[in-house]
């Protein structure tokens, strides 16, 4: 177990939620986590696409996700998609 300092307005507010959604507060702080870590890790692998410093089929496995789904969120963002069919072929081949 690891220990976190909190500022006490952040605190309250997790309060807050935690009783509102009637969890305990570890299990709260847990989802927030995972959520603000995997929306912040999303959002990197999208920039980092988006200026060029990792290819689609890279930014695909550092997000778990297939090729398709890595388009649909660029496609989602009105991002350039620098693809071509070579590639395609060469992420899709056994």
């Amino acid at each position: 177990m690891k220990t976190l300092k909190i500022e006490d307005n952040l605190y309250k507010e997790l309060q807050e939620l935690a009783s509102l959604q009637k969890v305990e507060m570890e299990k709260l702080l847990e989802g927030v986590l995972y959520e603000g870590v995997t929306s912040i890790k999303e959002r990197y692998v999208l920039e980092l696409y988006r200026d060029g410093g990792a290819t689609l089929a890279k930014c695909a496995e550092l997000l778990s996700i297939d090729l398709w789904e890595m388009i649909e969120k660029i496609r989602k963002l009105d991002y350039h998609l620098d693809y071509s069919l070579e590639e395609l072929k060469e992420d899709t081949s056994p």
